[in-house]
């Protein structure tokens, strides 16, 4: 019997490391989404601003050290690559047309962070359960939880942490409900 305690508390160990790696793992997901979703929102306001100036004066570099006083004048056309399996390529765009796509983007790469922001949440509330840790503001955290549906959000808040049956338990990790099934003997 001893050994078979031994042999669960080295698994859970292993568990909560492996849990550690993805918290870890998904944190370092989670601030490259953020340094890409500013690097979109900086070239969308230099593209506008780029569209609302498109000419300026400057030096233009002849040679080494000889310049010339000359004028840079934007066409309104941007060269933009799309990545494709298994082919890249470069299109021509317009201002309007560069700018919806950053858009695009930009609410791709919200979206991923968000949901990374879930996971680390998740991930954290499951290493919680396995330690053993109570978290007494389980209910508040979701009931102002930014959601589309705050009606939603109150229901699951509201929800039974666990759920126990003879086949195993659920117990909930944010909105969702991990399951874990009671082996046979």
């Amino acid at each position: 019997m001893t050994e078979k305690v031994e042999e669960f508390l080295k698994e859970r160990t292993k568990f909560l490391s492996l849990l550690n790696q993805d918290i870890v793992r998904n944190e370092a997901l989670h601030e490259d989404f953020k340094k890409d979703l500013r690097s979109l929102e900086k070239t969308k306001e230099n593209i506008q601003e780029l569209s609302k100036q498109p000419q300026h004066s400057a030096l233009i570099p002849l040679c080494k050290r000889l310049f010339m006083q000359g004028t840079i004048m934007h066409t309104g056309e941007y060269l933009v690559s799309k990545r494709a399996y298994p082919n890249s390529f470069i299109t021509l765009k317009t201002i309007q047309q560069t700018v919806n796509d950053i858009e695009a983007r930009i609410k791709q790469q919200r979206d991923l962070l968000g949901k990374t922001e879930l996971a680390v949440v998740q991930l954290t509330d499951r290493k919680k359960l396995l330690l053993g840790e109570k978290d007494e503001d389980i209910v508040s955290e979701q009931t102002f939880a930014k959601d589309d549906d705050f009606e939603t959000s109150v229901e699951v808040a509201l929800m039974p942490n666990e759920i126990r049956s003879e086949k195993g338990i659920a117990v909930k990790l944010g909105k969702f409900y991990e399951i874990f099934e009671y082996e046979k003997e």
